[in-house]
Order: C-alpha cells, then sequence, then structure tokens
C-alpha cells in the first residue's frame, strides 16, 4: 500500500469506513492524528516529513511508528511475499486463480494482494476470480479496465444487515462459491473428481496430518534461519519445486537422498 498516514489519501480517511468508523468521526480521528503528529515532532523531528511517505498509512501506521525509532526499510508488501514463495511462478503454470478478501474498494486497487494476484493472473492471461464479503461497483469497473478476464464476486447479502452477513458467512460464502464454480464442473458437494463427502473428509484428515508431521521442517520463509542451509537460502526461494510434496516431486527427492545416504 502507498498510502501516506494523514490526509485525504491516509489511513483514517481509507481506511476507517472499512474498519466501521462511522463519516462522523472521521474528522475527529483525523485531528487527533494531527495532534499525535505535532507531539511526536517534539522528540523526533523527522516526523513530518515520515507522515507524508508513501506507504505509512498501510497496516494502522506501524510502519511510521516504527521508523521514528528504528532504522526500516520500506518494501511492498506482496513484492516480498511474491518473492518468498515464488507466487508468479505458481500462477504461471496453474489453470486458475482463486483469490478473495473481505471488502473490495478502490484501497484495494493501491497495492492489495488480492487486487496484485489479478493483474498477474492477467498478465499471464490465466482465468482469475476473486470472491469479497462486499463490493464497490466503481472499484469492480476500474479493475475490469486492467484486466477484463478477472471475475469479482460478492458473496455478502445487501438485502441482510451487517451482522447477518456475518453470521451466515461461512453458508453466503460456500453458496457464491458453488455458483461461481458450477460453470467451471467442480461443485463443492461433488469435488473436481465426484469424490463423495466422506472420501473427502478422510483426505483432508490425512493431510492434517501429514502437515503436523512436517511442521517441523525447515520452511521457505525460515530456511535462512538453520546453519547450514542457510548458504542455500537463495537457490530454495527461487525454486518452488523444493516445497513441493507432490508424488511426481517426493520419489525421486526420497530415491536420491536414500542413494546417497547409503554412499
Amino acid at each position: 500500500m502507498s498510502n501516506p498516514l494523514l490526509g485525504e489519501n491516509g489511513a483514517t480517511r481509507q481506511f476507517g469506513p472499512q474498519k466501521g468508523l462511522k463519516p462522523e468521526d472521521e474528522d475527529v480521528l483525523e485531528d487527533i492524528m494531527l495532534e499525535m503528529n505535532r507531539s511526536l515532532v517534539k522528540c523526533f523531528p523527522e516526523t513530518d516529513h515520515k507522515c507524508e511517505a508513501q506507504g505509512m498509512g498501510a497496516a494502522g501506521g506501524i510502519g511510521f511508528g516504527l521508523s521514528l525509532v528504528c532504522d526500516v526499510s520500506m518494501v511492498g508488501g506482496f513484492s516480498l511475499f511474491s518473492k518468498w514463495f515464488g507466487l508468479e511462478k505458481e500462477i504461471e503454470l496453474c489453470d486458475l486463480v482463486l483469490t478473495g478478501e473481505g471488502r473490495f474498494d478502490r484501497t484495494s486497487l493501491q497495492g492489495k494482494s488480492p487486487c496484485e494476484i489479478l493483474r498477474l493472473a492477467g498478465k499471464y492471461g490465466k482465468k482469475a476470480i476473486l470472491l469479497a464479503g462486499s463490493v464497490q461497483e466503481e472499484a469492480v469497473s476500474l479493475m475490469k479496465e486492467e484486466c477484463p478476464a478477472a471475475e469479482i464476486h460478492a458473496f455478502g447479502r445487501q438485502d441482510l444487515s451487517l451482522a447477518e452477513n456475518l453470521t451466515r458467512a461461512e453458508e453466503l460464502f460456500q453458496a457464491k462459491l458453488d455458483e461461481v464454480t458450477d460453470g467451471l464442473g467442480m461443485s463443492r458437494a461433488e469435488g473436481p473428481n465426484n469424490v463423495d463427502q466422506s472420501e473427502q473428509e478422510a483426505k483432508f484428515r490425512r493431510i492434517r496430518r501429514l502437515k503436523k508431521w512436517m511442521r517441523p521442517l525447515p520452511r521457505r520463509s525460515n530456511v535462512h534461519r538453520y546453519p547450514v542451509l542457510k548458504w542455500f537460502s537463495k537457490t530454495a526461494y527461487a525454486r518452488s519445486y523444493l516445497w513441493s510434496f507432490k508424488g511426481n516431486a517426493m520419489i525421486p527427492a526420497l530415491f536420491w537422498g536414500i542413494w546417497i545416504a547409503m554412499l
């Protein structure tokens, strides 16, 4: 996110309404932020300059606060995440991209991860679907101009109150997901291979057990912390297949690992 801390494009004006801030309280909160800024200048002379920098209003202004007392470097969250997990390569190889967000509005277009995922999918000509609790039609139109093939759907219902939408969120999400994927031949009840519900649940239990056993193993995000493995961390980050536990990747890995161990 590129938002500064204060002003019309700042944290209060842009993100406050998303978090439930009432319109009549926006000026009050912005005045409090300005007063806080004036107080901080007494201890940190660079406050005025930093609060105007890009990104200082993202994540509730955490970056701004840390920048006053620490030597920080601001980087885009999505670009960092994408590099860690090789996301661009994964999208290039996939058939369908499915992502989601609580509310899709104009702030989503300013660097939020779900919107950047749609842009990456458009770059590689992939079908992409975004599900959000609610959507702003203006933002959808702007996104369609960038990525005409992207689909953006709201699963919240306008005829229900916010409280009821939140209470029934799982039900509404599943109904919308069924509706969206029905044309793809992947309804939730039947699954992609007509597997019944009990078999699916058994499969998910096996996956959860496997993930529990694998928890102590190095992961792409922490491989640099291991004494010997950190020498290969750059290689590990760049090659997503090293982190795949699918059969076609595991079988040769086990073969060569056992073979070398026997030597």
